[in-house]
């Protein structure tokens, strides 16, 4: 099977999808027993079924976590499309346990959820105990993976670990996240960390490994302030990189080229591929300028990069044009408008991109490395060689005590670090939320966002005196008055959707 999760067997996935419905599952409440898998071929099927079930959710997870962040934003406060009233939202943290993005990442998560679970239950059929553990070890990581973006998002959320009955599901009732982390994603991770290689040869890279496992672990610590415990999996890590097994991809935009994926910096992606096999996103012309046609198709806007994001880059930042931009050409006009560039490729037929979604890069060990070990010494003295080879790919100068010279200052620097080098990858939010920091920057985003007026020259309204917010995109300068809701501690998490909740026993 040539290259397993870049082209996906159809027959694999029609086979699934006609048996017990497996890629078109009915909600978490409905949930029943299958008896598809009866041998090692189509266990392999079924895994390869639970990596395309990783599609769905990505596909409006920046919806739920970039759009609420200062890194994007809402294009056009006078669009009244539904799409606009949607994003409109989120943007402002205004959203609804009905809204369907909402309900259908959390139904896609826990759909493919489902998938991992049929394919673990029939698991024994595989004959050779290496190969056994190593789908073992890809169906639980997927799993964990599910659930650590879940208890992030919603925060309580189902237990679920094996296929439920309908009176099992019926009768559910949410799990506290920080059991779910103890009792689920962690020993998860640790037994995908125990069963899996960490690589694998040419024909199957895109699998996940044992790396990825350790990595994604790390991140399950830092997110709960287990600062010497992420250490130690990041560490296991970055003594590969001496090995070649990991490392820094230069110059920055060729992490991102279409013809380079997977390549030693991506320890985990959610793979897509353009040709017309139903497996394409929609990413390179839906992030696009509106109406630009350099992705092939018309942009549509979305994922509107903020503009002061565009504003904190350094302008020797390598990173900025590579993640996005501020122009595109209409014939020989020159037009002004923000898009995200990361995910730039000429795509010809809707829903057919095939660019990859990077979910952790070796980049994101390092930055890690750097804020765990400012945590554990209360000082950033030995944190500058992990966060430096960023900085240097980037074009940057290093940091040093001159710069950064105590606790502080380094964990603001690597805030912004973050910030600027995964900038449009979901991790903003996350990261703002597990630091603390969420409300604040939010709040100070609405209160100094500005929007561009003349799309022919790029420039800014200018406050004046008698109009103060002119310029501002989130104040009513008529009315003097912020436009939408500042952010609150009770808007910090998603609803659960309203049908899992009346279908449950859940107020």
């Amino acid at each position: 099977m040539r290259n397993l999760l870049k082209y996906i067997p159809f027959l694999a996935v029609l086979l699934l999808s006609g048996c017990d419905d497996f890629l078109n599952l009915n909600p978490v409440s409905q949930i029943g027993e299958g008896d598809l898998f009866t041998n090692q071929e189509e266990i392999e099927q079924g895994i390869t079924a639970c990596y395309y079930g990783l599609q769905a959710p990505i596909k409006d997870e920046w919806l739920l976590t970039e759009l609420r962040t200062d890194n994007s934003r809402l294009r056009n406060l006078g669009s009244s499309s539904d799409r606009s009233v949607q994003i409109k939202q989120y943007d402002e943290a205004n959203f609804y346990s009905t809204d369907p993005a909402l309900s259908d990442y959390w139904a896609n998560s826990y759909k493919n959820i489902k998938n991992c679970h049929k394919v673990l239950a029939h698991i024994d059929v595989v004959p050779d105990k290496v190969k056994r553990e190593q789908y073992t070890g890809e169906l639980l990581f997927i799993r964990a993976y599910h659930y650590f973006n879940l208890v992030r998002l919603y925060k309580d959320v189902f237990f679920v670990d094996h296929l439920l009955t309908a009176d099992e599901a019926k009768n559910m009732t949410v799990t506290s996240s920080e059991k779910i982390y103890s009792d689920l994603i962690e020993n998860d991770l640790l037994k995908a960390i125990e069963y899996l290689p960490e690589s694998y040869v040419n024909v199957e890279k895109g699998r996940i490994t044992n790396l990825a496992a350790k990595a994604l672990l790390a991140k399950v610590h830092l997110t709960q302030k287990n600062y010497s415990e992420a250490e130690k999996w990041l560490l296991q890590v970055y003594e590969k990189e001496s090995g070649g097994l990991v490392g820094l991809v230069s110059p920055f935009q060729q992490i991102f080229e279409i013809n380079n994926e997977m390549n030693n910096e991506i320890l985990f992606a959610v793979r897509f591929i353009s040709g017309g096999y139903g497996i394409g996103c929609t990413f390179p012309y839906s992030f696009a300028a509106l109406g630009c046609l350099e992705a092939g198709l018309k942009g549509e806007g979305e994922n509107y990069p903020s503009q002061l994001l565009v504003k904190s880059y350094d302008p020797a930042d390598a990173r900025k044009d590579v993640t996005l931009r501020t122009t595109y050409k209409s014939g020989s006009q020159t037009i002004y408008d923000n898009w995200v560039h990361k995910y730039y490729s000429v795509v010809n037929t809707k829903e057919d991109g095939g660019n990859d979604w990077p979910v952790l890069r070796y980049s994101d060990v390092l930055l890690m490395l750097a804020e765990v070990r400012n945590e554990i010494d209360q000082k950033p003295d030995n944190a500058f060689q992990y966060v430096n080879p960023v900085r240097l790919r980037a074009n940057l100068p290093a940091l040093d005590l001159a710069v950064c010279p105590d606790y502080e200052a380094f964990k603001t620097a690597i805030e912004n670090e973050r910030r600027w080098e995964f900038a449009f990858e979901n991790q903003r939010f996350f990261d703002l939320m597990r630091t603390g920091r969420y409300m604040d920057v939010l709040n100070n985003f609405y209160q100094r966002e500005t929007y561009i007026s003349k799309s022919t020259t790029g420039e800014e309204p200018v406050d004046t005196e008698t109009e103060p917010h002119k310029s501002k995109f989130y104040w009513d300068s008529g009315n003097n008055t912020f436009r939408g809701y500042p952010m609150t501690a009770d808007r910090l998490y998603l609803p659960m959707p309203n049908w899992d909740v009346n279908i449950s026993n859940i107020y």
